[in-house]
């Protein structure tokens, strides 16, 4: 769907009066944004330390490298997931009201919404952890690819929270709304210690 466009259809559409893509499928594009800037500059640093004499073990980056390629992936496949889970949502609350079980469908479909922000969110603090092996070995003008890696990453995460309170915000169950709030204030703390240290 919108992951296999171009982007400049994307932002067309995000542009536009629709429904979707929205908020939830911006913060996966930011946030892939973000990942293949650590990426580039984790390649870049990769080519050019192991040409270093004596060599510099590079194992850490390595293995940092072939965990962001997945989550840049998972990044992508999340913007088409926000608008699935979306949809859902819309496609409840459109349901007669007269119908029984429409507040089940309702909260259902919310519940997906949140759990598909908050997971991804939750990817996000491995991103940032990552991000910091890479950063370890930066030096020079290079390392400044990471610090706009970072403010996207961070624009990402706060966008994912965001899109996965507003859904708890709508649902009716009360225990399941105070744990969610509860869980996503953790993940920002936990966020925060991620991307500053």
């Amino acid at each position: 769907m919108y992951a296999k466009q171009p982007i400049r259809q994307f932002i067309k559409e995000l542009s536009s009066d629709a429904p979707y893509p929205g908020g939830g499928s911006a913060a996966c594009l930011v946030s892939s944004v973000a990942v293949s800037l650590a990426l580039m500059v984790g390649k870049i640093l990769e080519k050019k330390k192991k040409k270093q004499t004596p060599p510099i073990p590079l194992e850490d980056l390595r293995a940092a490298l072939k965990e962001l390629e997945k989550v840049n992936r998972q990044a992508l496949q999340a913007i088409d997931g926000d608008v699935k889970a979306y949809k859902k949502v819309i496609k409840a609350y459109a349901l007669d009201k007269s119908r029984p079980g429409r507040a089940g469908k309702i909260e259902e479909a919310l519940q997906g919404g949140y759990l598909s922000q908050k997971n991804f969110a939750q990817l996000l603090i491995r991103a940032a952890e990552l991000q910091r092996v890479v950063a370890q070995l930066a030096q020079g003008s290079i390392a400044s690819d990471l610090v706009l890696s970072r403010h996207f990453l961070k624009a990402g995460f706060l966008g994912a929270c965001q899109t996965a309170r507003v859904n708890l915000e709508y649902m009716k169950n009360q225990e399941y709304k105070t744990q969610g709030f509860q869980t996503l204030e953790q993940m920002a703390a936990d966020f925060n210690r991620a991307i500053e240290t």
